[in-house]
């Protein structure tokens, strides 16, 4: 009897060693989120810059690797600023370049290139007006000029006045010409022919 008991133990231990175990599991519990790791808050959407509103205070690398800002540019006057000319379009701003400043107007133009490239470009084309390297495109995409398929900068032009409030714009083309009756449209001056009202007394 007792070699009988022995027996039965034996196989109840083998055949409960042989069982695999099931884990019986409770409710799920939450997954653990680290503290660090909130939801972050939804993006503001991005707001297209138009005739009227406030331009955005650009920076950019200017000579001797200096840091400029488009309030710079304001302080001397307003400024027409032309994104992605071609060639003949910056011979024909430097062309104006000298009645747009007498317009109290400073012509500024920002191309996808590397400060070297447009130091390059200035002295081949005979340029004396700002050239802005805009090589990461953050000046473009801060004025709303990237093409949304390519994410490169589209013919653009924008007047800002002295107090850094856009005037006139146009996105999708820049002219070949006639820069100083644009601007003389976008600030409401004088055109260089006009006749000033003489002053009585």
């Amino acid at each position: 009897m007792r070699l009988t008991s022995l027996l039965l133990a034996a196989a109840c231990f083998v055949l409960v060693a042989a069982t695999p175990a099931v884990r019986v599991s409770g409710p799920a519990a939450p997954p653990r989120v680290p503290p660090t790791l909130t939801p972050a808050a939804p993006e503001p959407p991005a707001t297209t810059v138009v005739a009227g509103d406030p331009a955005p205070d650009v920076a950019w690398e200017g000579p001797e690797s200096r840091r400029l800002h488009l309030r710079d540019l304001r302080a001397q006057g307003s400024v027409l600023l032309v994104f992605e000319p071609g060639e003949a379009q910056l011979q024909a701003l430097e062309r104006e370049r000298e009645r747009l400043l007498d317009l109290g107007v400073v012509p500024a133009a920002v191309l996808d290139r590397s400060p070297s490239s447009l130091r390059a470009l200035a002295r081949r084309l005979a340029l004396h007006f700002t050239l802005i390297p805009d090589r990461q495109r953050v000046i473009a995409s801060q004025f709303n000029v990237l093409d949304p398929a390519t994410l490169r900068a589209v013919p653009a032009w924008f007047v800002v006045d002295r107090s850094g409030k856009v005037r006139a714009l146009d996105r999708g083309k820049v002219p070949e010409g006639g820069y100083t009756r644009l601007v003389s449209a976008a600030l409401v001056l004088p055109a260089r022919d006009a006749t000033l009202p003489g002053s009585t007394r």
